[in-house]
């Protein structure tokens, strides 16, 4: 069975609808069914996360988990919008800490912290997967 598609016009309305449906479709923050806006970036989403977190974690997880997040998140990765974070910048912020001389104990403890986080984000459909647990 074949499929008959209407045939497309090139006079100027259809163009500008077509411009005009690309540019509400960039306008939402919803992307594949996603309800994540472009300018939430790992500067303010971990903040947020760690303020819904804060009733149900035990006062020192949840100072350690703070600590995590201000003084090695955000400032390493504050400005990428979370729609955009990647298992390579991941990898690349573990290697350059372990290069620093950290400690594997620690990046493991700062890197499941900074999983948690994101894997909130997935289940809230803000995003959909979560980098710091992809192998």
């Amino acid at each position: 069975m074949s499929v008959v598609r209407p045939s497309r016009s090139s006079s100027p309305e259809s163009s500008r609808s077509a411009r005009v449906r690309g540019e509400r479709a960039k306008a939402r923050p919803s992307r594949f069914g996603l309800d994540c806006g472009e300018d939430l970036t790992l500067a303010t989403y971990p903040a947020e996360w760690l303020r819904l977190k804060e009733r149900a974690l035990k006062p020192t997880t949840f100072a350690r988990y703070r600590d995590h997040v201000h003084a090695d998140l955000i400032p390493s990765f504050g400005r990428l919008p979370l729609t955009d974070l990647r298992t390579r910048h991941i990898t690349a912020w573990t290697e350059a800490e372990l290069a620093r001389g950290r400690g594997r104990t620690a990046v493991y403890r700062i890197g499941a912290t900074f999983s948690s986080a994101p894997s909130h984000a997935v289940r809230t459909r803000m995003i959909a997967a979560n980098p710091p647990s992809m192998p």
